[in-house]
């Protein structure tokens, strides 16, 4: 429960986002950090593809007609430069005329960009908007099946916002936003997607005739997650041919539960698991359940992977 003291901290937070969404605006979209010596020496003066598109649902999200036109610009800047074969940009410095795509082939940033140009086409009811992108929309839904097993995106290390945590195979994170997508557009496919998302990142062991064709054709590997990891209601970090990462990872657990196809029971008992190991305290959440304990295969030596660090 909002007691009488935290209100006033809540619309201080929401009036400073929505300052620093007007600082890092530009005729191109929302950069990712306001132009300063520091941002301009790191490129961050660029339109980052997963960046832009968050800062963007921020923006529809505020009803701000300024921000959310920048929203808009965002969106086109990035489809504009979308890769032959599909992907949309890690990021794009218009004045420097430098487009990066990233290895090995940064995923989310497509899939952000669809969740936000469907939501912008819907919620603005904007037929021209939406007809104007189609074909990039198509054609990146075209580059993310071609890397899908069962379903759910594959990918490789580094491949996510997480770009220094190598975890690889089918990520809980890119495929929960996936699954967001797909109960978005009201797809057809969205109840076997979650069937093949439960069977590969479910802690728990799954019965029943849905799971039969999946316990017949999957590797091996998925077969043995539950003789190595201990039972519990969250969803595995990540699942490759050669480990499970099974960390608490809050921000995919949270997007899987938003999806709005995680079954109630499930997603209170994640809720339930997400306050017993965050505590609420000092800060709201924590992107690692516990971030004292480096994960098996996190790079130690990066510093934003120090114990209390970044990630």
């Amino acid at each position: 429960m909002t007691t009488t003291n935290e209100i006033p901290m809540i619309h201080q937070a929401y009036e400073e986002s929505l300052k620093l969404l007007r600082e890092n605006a530009t005729a191109h979209g929302f950069a990712a950090a306001a132009a300063s010596d520091k941002a301009k020496e790191r490129n961050y003066t660029a339109i980052f593809g997963r960046d832009a598109m968050i800062c963007a649902l921020g923006a529809l999200a505020s009803g701000d007609s300024y921000l959310i036109e920048v929203g808009k610009k965002s969106i086109e800047t990035l489809a504009e430069h979308i890769s032959p074969k599909g992907q949309i940009p890690f990021s794009v410095h218009i004045e420097k005329k430098q487009v990066r795509y990233w290895l090995p082939q940064s995923v989310d940033g497509t899939v952000w960009w669809l969740v936000v140009y469907w939501l912008y086409a819907e919620n603005l009811n904007n037929f021209t908007f939406k007809a104007q992108f189609h074909d990039q929309f198509k054609l990146a839904i075209s580059w993310l099946e071609h890397r899908m097993s069962f379903g759910l995106l594959e990918q490789g290390e580094g491949a996510d916002w997480a770009d220094v945590v190598p975890r690889s195979g089918i990520v809980l994170y890119t495929n929960a936003l996936w699954l967001l997508f797909l109960r978005l557009i009201n797809s057809s496919e969205q109840v076997n997607v979650y069937t093949s998302f439960e069977y590969f990142l479910s802690r728990q062991k799954l019965t029943g005739d849905a799971f039969k064709k999946l316990i017949e054709f999957t590797p091996s590997y998925r077969k043995n997650i539950h003789k190595r990891i201990a039972s519990e209601s969250y969803f595995l970090t990540a699942v490759s041919r050669m480990s499970v990462e099974d960390s608490f990872d809050t921000y995919g657990n949270i997007l899987a539960c938003l999806s709005g196809l995680v079954p109630s029971r499930r997603m209170a008992a994640i809720i339930k698991e997400l306050h017993a190991v965050s505590k609420l305290s000092p800060y709201p959440i924590r992107v690692l359940a516990a971030p004292q304990k480096i994960p098996h295969g996190i790079i130690e030596h990066e510093h934003q992977n120090k114990a209390w660090c970044y990630h």
